[in-house]
């Protein structure tokens, strides 16, 4: 049975990261979930992406502040991998507050 997993981030001008374990053990395929982000103002190169490892699953500018979600089906890693899925909502800019919320099922 799948497990939801929710993880949250925030940085003033940095970038919010959320990191999601995929170790040798457990091999986690994310199976989806849901991204949730927010600037406090409008970004200055606002961009989310999501990665496993070298492969980019998600990259996506982000040209307002927000709030915003994209659903997601299947968030899987390649095919056996034991990379970390991590999504990182980058730097707004000076001043902006950028906030990342992503739930997975795992």
């Amino acid at each position: 049975m799948a497990k939801n997993k929710t993880q949250r981030a925030s940085g003033t001008n940095a970038d919010a990261v959320v990191t999601f374990t995929n170790s040798s053990t457990s091999k986690l395929g994310y199976l989806g979930g849901r991204v949730i982000w927010s600037y406090s103002a409008d970004p200055t190169g606002g961009r989310l992406t999501v990665v496993a490892g070298a492969t980019t699953l998600l990259d996506v500018d982000i040209p307002k502040g927000g709030p915003g979600f994209l659903d997601i089906d299947g968030f899987d890693p390649p095919a056996g991998s034991t990379d970390n899925v991590v999504a990182t909502l980058y730097a707004g800019g000076s001043g902006i507050v950028g906030k990342l919320n992503v739930a997975m099922k795992a």
